[in-house]
């Protein structure tokens, strides 16, 4: 469909022309988000969701400035299906996993991203509208289009509230497919063997011994550390389905730990 701001309303063709403007911004936006995930929180060392990933990033960004330079209603739907098809994405992989791997709420910018794609989803809604109501065969149907704006603005101050009182990129990691998201342990043990799956520590917390020996053994196919923050413990490298040992600190006290390959990967040992 070719139908493109006003042209016979100054006013109307503006106002088209910046909201299609932020509708790019904003896959432009969450496409930086994606690619951040992939570069620098680990992302890209998951088999296939890794270049998906890469993918979207790049996809989102071309079509972001497509949209800005288009201002078509035919733009304003690829940019509402590329929101769409991101989330449903999302919601499989949270829900029954996809391609081996299960991602989580508490998973890096979870929130924030869900929030742009509803933005973009009523952003994109709205500037489509605004093509269709200034063009005049369809002039009968704008009480329809008025509910069909509507709409898109609930789902645009949907968007705020969610990315408001959710956001922040909390790190967080994502769950092996089939999986417990944590777990742990109340009573303090001599030993205990932490396993690296699907990045992710499991089990989160331990409760240990003073000087209590602390396995690890990583299950992926990626490269990880066990690193307390504070420095007091360190695996180095681990590669796939190797083990390595360290004593817990003889101090009692909370000793948070993360990879320092993924550090969105994080844990914590409790010595008592």
């Amino acid at each position: 469909m070719q139908v493109g701001p006003p042209s016979d309303r100054k006013g109307a063709r503006w106002t088209a022309t910046a909201v299609f403007a932020a509708g790019g911004l904003l896959i432009i936006w969450s496409s930086y988000i994606h690619f951040h995930l992939w570069q620098s929180l680990g992302y890209r060392h998951i088999t296939t969701i890794g270049p998906l990933f890469l993918l979207q990033s790049i996809g989102g960004f071309l079509l972001g400035l497509v949209i800005i330079a288009a201002r078509r209603v035919w733009a304003a739907l690829l940019g509402a299906g590329f929101a769409v098809a991101t989330m449903v994405g999302f919601f499989i992989s949270v829900e029954h996993g996809l391609f081996g791997f299960k991602d989580t709420w508490s998973a890096p910018f979870a929130h924030d991203a869900f929030a742009l794609e509803l933005a973009i989803i009523g952003v994109c809604v709205i500037a489509g509208t605004l093509c269709l109501i200034g063009s005049a065969s369809v002039a009968k149907d704008r009480h329809i289009l008025a509910g069909v704006l509507s709409v898109a603005v609930l789902l645009i101050l949907g968007g705020a509230i969610l990315l408001a009182t959710e956001g922040g990129g909390a790190a967080g990691p994502a769950t092996a497919s089939g999986s417990s998201s944590s777990s742990s342990s109340t009573s303090a043990a001599s030993s205990v063997h932490i396993t690296i799956s699907n990045f992710m520590f499991q089990a989160m917390s331990v409760t240990v011994k003073p000087g209590a020996t602390v396995t690890v053994t990583n299950k992926d196919s990626a490269t990880h550390t066990l690193t307390a923050t504070g420095g007091q413990f360190n695996t180095g490298d681990i590669t796939q389905n190797q083990t390595k040992t360290f004593k817990a600190p003889m101090k009692p006290g909370t000793y948070s730990y993360i990879c320092n390959i993924h550090q969105y990967m994080t844990g914590n040992i409790i010595v008592k």
